[in-house]
C-alpha cells in the first residue's frame, strides 16, 4: 500500500546528497501529507452514506494521484516540476514539520 512505498521510497532516499530540502526530499515530505490526506479525512464516510459523494471521490482521487505524481517525479520516472511541487506544497501544507523518518 501507499504506507509501504513511502518507506521504501525513504530508504531510496537516504543517499540523495541534498538532504531534506532537496526536490525529491520535498516530494516525499508532501507525499506523506498527500496520503495523510486521502486517507485520515471523512471522505469515505460521505461517499458510504451518498452526502456529497462526488465531491469527497474526486477529492480523494486528487489525493492520490498528487501521490503517485509526486513519487514518480521524486524516482526519477518523470520530470522534477518545482514549480507544480510548490503549488501543491503551498495548497496543502498540513503538518509544515512533517518527519518523512516517521515512515523507516
Amino acid at each position: 500500500g501507499m504506507t509501504q512505498r513511502l518507506g521504501e521510497w525513504l530508504r531510496a532516499l537516504e543517499g540523495d546528497a541534498g538532504g531534506l530540502t532537496s526536490p525529491r526530499a520535498r516530494c516525499l515530505r508532501q507525499a506523506a501529507r498527500e496520503w495523510m490526506l486521502a486517507w485520515a479525512s471523512d471522505w469515505p464516510f460521505l461517499v458510504r452514506m451518498g452526502t456529497a459523494r462526488a465531491y469527497a471521490e474526486a477529492r480523494f482521487r486528487a489525493h492520490v494521484g498528487r501521490f503517485d505524481r509526486l513519487e514518480a517525479m521524486a524516482m526519477g520516472r518523470e520530470v522534477m516540476d518545482e514549480a507544480w511541487l510548490a503549488k501543491v506544497e503551498d495548497e496543502d501544507n498540513l503538518f509544515p514539520g512533517m518527519e518523512p523518518t516517521l515512515w523507516r
